[in-house]
């Protein structure tokens, strides 16, 4: 998600807002060297995830400036290490990187539990979209790993809307989904044309 306005955030805010993902792109952030010696740098036992939880760690300590301009140019290759983890490895390394931060931030967050709660929650949520792209993709050994991820992260997401389609599926089993899936899809387009 990036900001199209240029504008000051609450920390807090910032850490909200990144939604237990990284948003940053490290060549366009200036820290004070002062607080980055203080705060650390990556942490190399996390590495698909580290760049996330280095990002959170400042905004603990202070407001977070965004500029709504191209700041650099973004090359992707075969060799980011963005593209290497698996939809599991991505997520398994994205909770250590939440707790971490969390844990060492705790003094400096008047909502740390709170927080905790709703990052987990976000990341349950993504690894169920996960699951559920899988299912489709018929990949079903990584679909039912991410749905045990789900559980790990936040139990009560298989109270969502979400799950609920998930298990839909799971019960229609793979060609009965790929049978109704068009008159799924189509249903879903004409829904949300009517919200607008």
């Amino acid at each position: 998600m990036f900001l199209t306005t240029t504008r000051v955030l609450s920390g807090l805010d910032f850490i909200a807002l990144s939604g237990a993902r990284n948003i940053v792109l490290s060549s366009t952030v200036v820290v004070r060297t002062s607080l980055q010696n203080r705060l650390g740098g990556y942490l190399a036992d996390l590495p698909y995830a580290s760049g996330m939880e280095m990002w959170l760690r400042p905004a603990a300590h202070g407001d977070v400036g965004v500029i709504a301009a191209d700041q650099a140019v973004y090359r992707a290759h075969a060799g980011n290490m963005s593209s290497e983890p698996s939809r599991e490895q991505d997520l398994l390394q994205r909770k250590p990187a939440i707790e971490h931060f969390l844990n060492n931030s705790a003094a400096r967050l008047t909502n740390a539990d709170h927080l905790r709660a709703r990052l987990h929650h976000v990341l349950a949520l993504e690894a169920v979209g996960r699951a559920s792209a899988a299912f489709s993709e018929r990949a079903m050994e990584s679909s039912a790993d991410l749905s045990r991820l789900v559980v790990s992260f936040d139990p009560n997401v298989q109270r969502t809307r979400r799950w609920w389609w998930l298990a839909c599926k799971r019960v229609l089993g793979l060609r009965g989904w790929q049978r109704v899936r068009p008159a799924v899809e189509w249903l879903i387009s004409v829904s949300r044309n009517a919200r607008r």
